[in-house]
């Protein structure tokens, strides 16, 4: 219902997408339609008073415009989200493969990204429990922005197994394909920013098992 008004706000509508829970993406029944002025409108005019005589009559018998406000659908899309966050992310990826080129693992490169993905999971689980605010329930992003990483990024420093991080690369690759793989049937959709990013989660995590895989067996990396 709200994509019609914020359809030009691009930046407005991802944020809707990210914030909003499964509550919000439901059949909204006429009674909670009217929360939106138009649909109040249309609402109000379709009543009808019922008279002890059992007549009726229209509950508006007249309507009166007092200012217009048609929407305003114009947009830039190099400013948009579908535009910034790919071309992020594919710099962002390239700069984590470089290292990788050269036979080196950095580290702090992963504990960025797991530190910001957890960051907006932490921010979605806060909104649920924190707040009273029924449509910011069950946000089905945090099956993307896992709160977990947010231990295992501040972890990261400390850890010397490169087995570990191959063995936990490898899940985070296999549960980002898999969200892929099944997101149409949950009852949450996603922007397709948040898609772009479980991509990029999903692309750089098994790059990385990859690395640590084949480099563990001749030991010729080093690590940051």
């Amino acid at each position: 219902m709200l994509d019609l008004y914020v359809d030009n706000s691009k930046w407005v509508k991802f944020g809707f997408y990210l914030i909003l829970g499964t509550p919000c993406d439901v059949e909204a029944t006429p009674r909670m339609q009217t929360f939106l002025p138009d649909y109040l409108r249309t609402s109000i005019a379709k009543g009808t008073i019922v008279h002890e005589s059992g007549t009726t009559e229209p509950f508006v018998l007249s309507t009166r415009q007092v200012l217009s406000f048609p929407l305003d659908k114009s947009s830039n899309f190099f400013t948009s989200p579908e535009f910034v966050f790919p071309v992020v992310l594919i710099l962002l990826f390239v700069l984590g493969w470089l290292p990788l080129r050269k036979g080196r693992y950095n580290k702090y490169f992963d504990l960025f990204w797991l530190l910001l993905y957890s960051i907006f999971g932490v921010f979605f689980l806060g909104m649920w429990f924190g707040t009273e605010h029924y449509s910011v329930e069950r946000n089905l992003n945090m099956l993307w922005a896992i709160p977990l990483y947010l231990p295992l990024a501040l972890a990261i420093p400390f850890i010397r197994s490169q087995q570990f991080y191959g063995k936990l690369f490898t899940v985070i690759g296999v549960a980002m394909v898999l969200l892929l793989a099944i997101h149409f049937i949950l009852p949450q959709p996603y922007h397709p920013v948040c898609l772009m990013l479980i991509v990029f989660a999903a692309a750089r995590s098994f790059m990385v098992a990859r690395f640590l895989k084949t480099k563990h067996a001749d030991r010729t990396y080093t690590s940051n």
